[in-house]
């Protein structure tokens, strides 16, 4: 009676671990733009010394780059896709707008978040964190969506 529910447990999906690092490097990059405002708002050079002497000034921008650049490469790739997919007549070149039209929403998003953020006075820096945080985990949530139906509902 109801064993089968009992002996589920919770686990660790790949779409979880994208979504946390993707949280943690923005977190780091954040951190850093804190520490390095803080050293120089205060004009005391030993704090970002230090900070730059453990080797985290640069890991979470680091991260953050290498991952939008990953993105700005498959951006490319969907709009080299179009060119197949309207080579075929009919149906599946709508299909293809479509297709475009979803792998570019995230960045028109994103720029959307960094522009209401920059007339609201916030810094370019934060908000280009922000605004790649944002970008990066829609961009995961549609592939993730993508590869779940391919696996007919099981979990990625």
């Amino acid at each position: 009676m109801g064993d089968e529910k009992m002996n589920k447990r919770g686990t660790i999906v790949l779409r979880n671990i994208m979504f946390m690092m993707i949280l943690f490097s923005g977190v780091l990059a954040l951190t850093s733009i804190f520490v390095i405002s803080m050293a120089d708002e205060y004009e005391v050079d030993s704090i970002s010394e230090e900070y730059e002497s453990v080797g985290m000034k640069g890991l979470g921008d680091k991260l953050l780059f290498d991952l939008d650049d990953d993105i700005i490469l498959m951006q490319g790739e969907a709009e080299k896709a179009t060119g197949f997919f309207n080579s075929v007549t009919g149906v599946i070149g709508g299909i293809s707008t479509i297709l475009v039209t979803i792998l570019k929403m995230p960045l028109i998003i994103k720029e959307t978040v960094i522009t209401l953020m920059s007339s609201v006075g916030v810094p370019g820096a934060i908000t280009w964190v922000v605004g790649n945080m944002i970008m990066m985990t829609m961009y995961s949530i549609v592939i993730f969506v993508i590869a779940s139906s391919l696996l007919k509902g099981g979990k990625v």
